[in-house]
């Protein structure tokens, strides 16, 4: 769907999953939003895991999504390594993503190359 959620069949039904701990820029944040989307298309594997964390109001499945190995990755940490979302600080305080974070930021990875917006996702959809 974008670069934190996706669209599942599971079990015969179609489920949709928030990826747990990660904002990424939405698709009106050009170029970011796409490439989030991209990256996200590009590392799920036909298959996947999902550790259910809870339902937002929504009515998402909020994830862990892993892509099964070896070697088993999160989806969720991926995306963050790579630079293409941030830690939701609001619903996170777990040491992988905010180490992960800070490498990304410290690299200049993805949405971490240039200042603005796409490097806090929650402020830009409050702004429209």
């Amino acid at each position: 769907m974008d670069g934190d959620s996706l669209r599942l069949a599971c079990d015969g039904e179609t489920i949709e999953v928030r990826l747990y701990c990660i904002d990424a820029p939405e698709r009106q944040q050009r170029p970011w939003g796409g490439l989030a989307r991209v990256n996200l298309r590009r590392i799920a594997t036909p298959r996947l895991e999902i550790q259910a964390v809870e339902i937002d109001r929504f009515g998402r499945t909020v994830a862990r999504v892993y892509a099964p190995g070896p070697p088993r990755r999160m989806l969720n940490l991926e995306q963050v390594r790579g630079g293409y979302a941030a830690v939701y600080n609001r619903y996170c305080s777990e040491d992988d993503f905010l180490r992960a974070e800070r490498e990304a930021r410290r690299d200049a990875r993805g949405i971490w190359s240039t200042p603005g917006l796409q490097q806090t996702p929650w402020e830009f959809r409050h702004r429209r």
